[in-house]
């Protein structure tokens, strides 16, 4: 169980790493900010979808300033 994806790591190979030894162990990931379970079909989808972003928004947007480009 983590808060958020982006606290895991910080590459969605490496992530999908975790995730992968986990489920080796009939263990599932709980993210609790993002409410992703990888107990089911959803939850992994969902989770692969978020590591994703959570790895490409800092590389696309400079110095954090997230909220300023998604206000438009």
């Amino acid at each position: 169980m983590v808060t958020r994806l982006d606290r895991l790591a910080r590459s969605t190979l490496h992530l999908c790493q975790i995730v992968d030894k986990l489920q080796d162990q009939q263990v599932n990931l709980q993210v609790l900010d993002q409410n992703i379970d990888t107990s089911d079909a959803t939850g992994r989808l969902l989770f692969h979808m978020l590591s994703a972003i959570s790895q490409w928004r800092p590389n696309c947007v400079p110095n954090g300033r997230w909220m300023e480009y998604s206000q438009g």
